[in-house]
């Protein structure tokens, strides 16, 4: 009987075990993600993102973060509901998954912005998933109520840099966020880490002249987009060199956030290609 009674006992302590393990894990899984989307939510991707950050600078390698807001989103919730502007986020998030690889990371950053991290991921590479992104969101119609409505996104993308910061990074990415929003939306803006002032025009003096051939397409003229993507991706390492050189003699430098219009309303179409960097 003792035996019997023993062998209950345990039964019953592995039983409340398990469960204790259940509700902790659920617990979890509910702090670190978005009650709507089902996405990490900003508390877990920073904590990601601070891993991916430690990783790629002790193996000298580079990760880059996209930053996406859905364009005039306040408009979906004041004309079809706040269940319809759900309904987008929950769609927008879905289509974003679909398109990241396994070691790639999204969440809900807040509102309708959503922060993708791209470890191990050149600017080229993080270019084009962006522009695959905004133009999936674009070309691809919503429903909401049977009716098909149009919604576009802008994004900024940043690539980390040695020397740098997770703060500094979320804060290059953000800015070039406000310059894709404050420059017509629907586009791709990229984060540049030195602005074009005396010494960058010294350092890297190929990078002005391609940079105002690209203005120059945005004008009419033709210029072909791979070669914008090589000359961002160019003066992106330039850049690079001058900021670790001003790091490192602690000169104060100038404004170290230029962004540059990379793709928008489709004007950048073979940026969709896929490639070995990011497909």
């Amino acid at each position: 009987q003792r035996t019997a009674d023993l062998k209950e006992g345990n039964n019953r302590l592995s039983e409340e075990i398990a469960q204790r393990m259940v509700a902790q894990n659920a617990l979890q899984e509910a702090a670190s993600t978005d009650y709507l989307t089902r996405l990490m939510n900003r508390r877990a991707i920073l904590d990601h993102l601070s891993y991916e950050f430690l990783h790629n600078d002790r193996n000298q390698t580079v990760l880059t973060v996209l930053l996406l807001d859905l364009d005039h989103f306040k408009r979906i919730n004041d004309n079809y509901g706040h269940d319809a502007g759900d309904n987008v986020l929950i769609e927008t998030a879905v289509r974003m998954k679909s398109m990241l690889r396994t070691p790639d990371m999204v969440a809900r950053w807040g509102g309708e912005e959503f922060l993708i991290v791209l470890p191990s991921t050149p600017l080229e590479g993080a270019l084009l998933a962006a522009e695959k992104i905004r133009s999936r969101i674009a070309d691809t119609p919503f429903y909401i109520n049977g009716q098909a409505l149009r919604i576009t996104a802008s994004l900024g993308v940043a690539q980390s840099v040695a020397g740098g910061s997770v703060e500094n990074l979320l804060t290059r990415v953000d800015k070039a966020l406000y310059a894709a929003k404050t420059h017509g939306r629907d586009r791709v803006e990229v984060a540049r880490v030195v602005a074009f002032g005396e010494l960058a025009r010294r350092v890297a003096p190929d990078a002005i002249h391609h940079a105002a051939a690209f203005d120059g397409g945005a004008r009419g003229d033709r210029v072909g987009p791979a070669e914008h993507v090589r000359v961002l991706v160019r003066a992106q390492e330039l850049g690079g060199l001058v900021d670790q050189a001003l790091h490192q003699r602690a000169v104060p430098g100038p404004d170290r956030h230029v962004g540059d219009r990379v793709a928008g309303s489709g004007d950048v179409r073979a940026l969709r290609e896929p490639t070995a960097a990011h497909v």
